[in-house]
């Protein structure tokens, strides 16, 4: 198939000087268009690449917030209906501990490590429940759990020691 392809007149003057070398400017030419089209790809597939990292950005935002409040109601729950003292004294002791287990996001064993750092010597399906056997129970859920606890936990200090 024949394409026209528009030169300017000094860049068609020094291609007819440089004819006379067999220089074949076809060949040269589809070379040149196959290299900016597969530029263009790559941007194009860059782009997607982008959309995909950002969408899938916020979807782990979303979820990482859904079990964070998950994570708070059971802390909350937990407090109310079963939590010990001196439990409580060594999670709120041992906060940092906390955060720093649960900065490693894919950590296996996380909901168990959670509960050797409290000292507790339970089953951790029947600590956890539900959200452990769902395998729901990571850093976000564990954060959530932590800090709802301990904010009403410190509560009730403040109210007996008054």
């Amino acid at each position: 198939m024949r394409t026209s392809v528009s030169v300017t007149p000094d860049l068609r003057r020094r291609m007819t000087e440089a004819a006379e070398s067999g220089v074949n400017w076809s060949q040269i030419a589809c070379a040149a268009f196959e290299l900016r089209l597969a530029e263009l790809d790559s941007a194009r597939r860059n782009l997607d690449f982008e959309g995909i990292v950002q969408r899938l950005r916020a979807s782990k935002l979303r979820a990482s917030s859904e079990r964070y409040s998950a994570g708070a109601e059971a802390g909350r729950t937990w407090l109310h209906e079963s939590a010990e003292w001196p439990v409580l004294e060594r999670l709120e002791r041992d906060h940092e501990r906390v955060a720093t287990i649960v900065a490693q996001p894919d950590r296996e064993g996380l909901p168990e490590d959670f509960l050797c750092l409290l000292d507790v010597d339970i089953d951790p399906e029947g600590f956890w429940g539900h959200d452990y056997t769902e395998g729901e129970v990571d850093g976000a859920f564990i954060e959530g759990f932590t800090d709802a606890a301990l904010a009403l936990f410190r509560r009730v200090k403040r109210q007996l020691a008054a």
